[in-house]
């Protein structure tokens, strides 16, 4: 029996960390494709280089064109496709998200030639567990839009991964999934293989690249994650808090590590290393740490998709939420962090 060809089309960092994980854990002759990237990035860099890589091919379609040459760019990338397509008679099509153009394109193209073809999404996080849905008239708009200039092959889910393409679900934690996600055909992800000898040399690679210590980042016992800059000016006092907290963090003789919001434009805007803290780089997504990770460290911050995908693939660290009680968009996500026994403290707006 030959071996299933899967076709895996990350565009985040996260995506293409779960993309990984499942391609060593199901085997197979695997071939990613890095979409919608606006220039090379060290994730893709150090997986073209890794010599254990699961994937039998990699490769980066990019996206950084405006108005009539984003067309032309397009497609450009439906030739590259085309190209793999006709090299590989892929069995499955692995994607973040099923609204992702270049995931239906190629779904399309499978299924004129084959009904056999599988779509799977693979788990992107929070609105796997979220409900969230693009108001009617957007959701229409946009759907025509696509459709007129693609082709009536394009499709509109309202949720992510529901769309008619996708019939299998990748999924962190199948218990408290949305039920949309769960009435098809669901696969786990192998957690444990977050240290496998192949994750842990790219992962290794990649901290390289961003100039971040692994080993110093493996000692870290608490980690404080920042939220966006804009979000820090509607928060008054706190620097302050967060100062406090780290001092006493530090003068408990606990090592601490803080990581910027990616959109700070200074490299340390609070003067947080001068605390006895280690910066990480703002750039680096967290979720490449978690492999280094010691056991029951602990990760703090006002909420980010970070500190929960943080539990989902590594249940045993400590994670601890602020929670803002004023904020409609914070308060629906109580319920969601308590099942994943992310501690939450709740605040309120002054």
């Amino acid at each position: 029996m030959s071996e299933v060809k899967r076709l895996y089309l990350p565009s985040t960092p996260f995506n293409l960390l779960l993309s990984f994980l499942d391609a060593q854990s199901r085997g197979g002759e695997n071939v990613l494709v890095y979409i919608d990237q606006k220039t090379i990035t060290p994730y893709a860099e150090t997986l073209l280089a890794l010599q254990e890589s699961p994937f039998k091919e990699v490769s980066v379609l990019y996206d950084v064109s405006k108005g009539r040459a984003k067309l032309e760019e397009r497609h450009q990338n439906f030739q590259a496709l085309d190209r793999l397509l006709e090299g590989y008679g892929f069995d499955e099509v692995v994607t973040g998200s099923d609204r992702r153009i270049e995931f239906q394109y190629v779904m399309h193209r499978l299924r004129k030639a084959t009904n056999d073809v599988v779509g799977t999404y693979l788990d992107d996080g929070l609105y796997s567990y979220l409900t969230w849905k693009r108001p009617v008239y957007e959701h229409f708009l946009n759907s025509l839009v696509k459709k007129i200039v693609y082709g009536s092959w394009w499709q509109e889910p309202r949720t992510p991964g529901t769309s008619p393409y996708i019939s299998r679900s990748i999924l962190m934690n199948a218990d408290f999934a949305l039920e949309s996600l769960k009435n098809r055909e669901v696969c786990p992800i192998d957690f444990s293989l977050l240290s496998c000898k192949p994750l842990q040399h790219w992962a290794q690679s990649l901290l390289d690249a961003f100039d971040c210590n692994a080993k110093t980042a493996g000692e870290v016992d608490v980690f404080f994650i920042l939220p966006h800059p804009n979000d820090v000016q509607k928060m008054p006092g706190y620097v302050e808090r967060l100062k406090s907290s780290i001092r006493d963090k530090v003068g408990s003789g606990f090592k601490v590590s803080v990581k910027y919001h990616p959109r700070f434009t200074e490299k340390d805007a609070f003067n947080l290393k001068e605390l006895g803290t280690m910066l990480l780089p703002s750039n680096l997504a967290f979720e490449f740490l978690l492999p280094v990770l010691k056991s029951n460290a602990e990760i703090i911050g006002d909420f980010t998709t970070v500190m929960l995908t943080s539990k989902m693939l590594r249940p045993d660290l400590s994670v601890i939420a602020n929670i803002n009680l004023d904020d409609p968009y914070q308060l629906q996500l109580l319920e969601l962090l308590r099942k994943f026994e992310i501690k939450v403290i709740e605040k309120r707006s002054l």
